[in-house]
């Protein structure tokens, strides 16, 4: 992973997530004129890094893209790390009309060297880190809030 990479993924982070009508409207709350985050989404974007690396890029992205299973939908993690990609110029505007997986897979068919696929695996890795770190400035939006124990 880049440190610089990630430096310049985090102003395009939050511009993601201040959207309104964007990819990350649904993983916010306002509560009392503050915005916070479903702490479910949080935790889904701190389980996916480590998951990358112990099962795998392919492997994870099968995970979360299939939707159901949790409390909240997965594959906006997903969206959100494709979003982050393309709007850094990674991914082109024909790939960003597939989910992650797809892009990813049509990518590794084209050039299946381990060179690729860890730089692939950084550049999710980095994308991830950029959201984790910008999600630790929102207030959480927990189960006890809301009244779900």
């Amino acid at each position: 992973m880049n440190q610089r990479r990630i430096d310049r993924l985090i102003p395009l982070a939050f511009k993601i997530l201040e959207e309104e009508n964007g990819v990350a409207k649904e993983i916010f709350k306002t509560i009392g004129g503050e915005k916070k985050i479903i702490s479910e989404y949080k935790g889904y974007m701190s389980s996916i890094g480590p998951s990358v690396v112990q099962a795998g890029l392919i492997k994870t992205l099968a995970a979360f893209i299939k939707k159901g299973g949790g409390e909240e939908d997965k594959t906006i993690t997903c969206e959100l790390i494709k979003t982050l990609l393309k709007n850094d110029g990674y991914y082109t505007s024909e790939e960003y009309r597939q989910n992650l997986l797809e892009i990813i897979t049509a990518r590794q068919k084209k050039d299946n060297t381990t060179l690729f696929r860890l730089r692939e695996e950084d550049r999710i890795l980095e994308a991830i880190t950029a959201y984790k770190l910008v999600f630790d400035t929102y207030a959480k939006y927990d189960k006890k809030e809301r009244g779900v124990v």
